[in-house]
C-alpha cells in the first residue's frame, strides 16, 4: 500500500510538472497574440513587423534548429545569442514535457489498479501553485535571462536585445505581458482539462441502475 502513497505523489509531482512546461511549449505556437499586438515602427510598417515576427516564429519553434532565417534582415550576433538563452528555456520544456507526461502515463497506470485518480485534481492544484512560484522567482530575477523576461512583461522593456537590428524594432510594449496573461490561461486550460478527466471516470465508475 505504501508503494501505492508514494506513486500517487509522483503522478501528482508529474503532472504538475508537465503542465507548466508544456504550456510553455504550446505558447511559442501562438501568433494571434503578436497580430493584435503588432504597430507601425521606424524601421517596419504592420504588415512588415507580423511576416518578419511569423518567420522568426518559424525558426524559433523549430527544436533542432539554431538559425533564424529572416528574408531581408541579418541578425547581430548579440540577439542570436540573446534569442538562444530564451529558445533554451523552450528545447528544455519541451525535454521535461515529454518525460514528465511519460511518468504521468507510468504511474496513473500503476495507481488506477487500485481507483487512486486524485492526483489529476492534486496535479492541477501543484500545477498553478508552480506557475506562482515560478513567477515569484522571475519577478525577482536581478540578471540574465531571467530579468530581461521580467523587463520584458512588467515594464515593456527589450532591453534584452542590444544592437539595431530588426529585432529591436519588432516587439510592441505590450506583448510580453499579454503572452504571460495566456500563458496563465493555457495553465487554466490544462488544469481544467485534467480535472474534467477525473469528473469523466467518476461518472463512468459509478454503479449503473437497471
Amino acid at each position: 500500500m505504501k508503494r501505492y502513497i508514494w506513486y500517487q505523489v509522483f503522478a501528482t509531482f508529474c503532472i504538475g510538472i508537465f503542465i507548466v512546461n508544456f504550456s510553455v511549449c504550446l505558447l511559442a505556437f501562438d501568433k494571434s497574440t503578436y497580430k493584435k499586438c503588432a504597430v507601425e515602427t521606424e524601421m517596419l510598417t504592420q504588415n512588415e513587423a507580423i511576416l518578419v515576427y511569423e518567420q522568426l516564429n518559424d525558426s524559433f519553434r523549430s527544436f533542432f534548429r539554431s538559425s533564424y532565417n529572416i528574408a531581408g534582415y541579418e541578425l547581430s550576433g548579440a540577439n542570436k545569442d540573446a534569442l538562444k538563452d530564451i529558445k533554451n528555456i523552450y528545447r528544455i520544456a519541451w525535454i521535461v514535457s515529454v518525460l514528465s507526461f511519460g511518468g504521468v502515463i507510468y504511474f496513473m497506470n500503476f495507481i488506477s489498479r487500485r481507483r487512486m485518480y486524485m492526483p489529476l485534481i492534486y496535479g492541477g492544484t501543484l500545477g498553478a501553485f508552480l506557475t506562482a512560484f515560478f513567477a515569484f522567482l522571475l519577478f525577482r530575477a536581478k540578471k540574465g535571462v531571467g530579468y530581461g523576461i521580467k523587463a520584458m512583461v512588467l515594464f515593456g522593456d527589450y532591453g534584452f536585445f542590444r544592437g539595431n537590428d530588426v529585432i529591436t524594432h519588432l516587439f510592441p510594449d505590450n506583448f510580453a505581458r499579454t503572452l504571460a496573461y495566456k500563458y496563465v490561461i493555457i495553465v487554466g486550460i490544462l488544469i481544467v482539462i485534467f480535472a474534467m478527466v477525473r469528473l469523466f471516470i467518476a461518472l463512468n465508475s459509478r454503479p449503473h441502475k437497471f
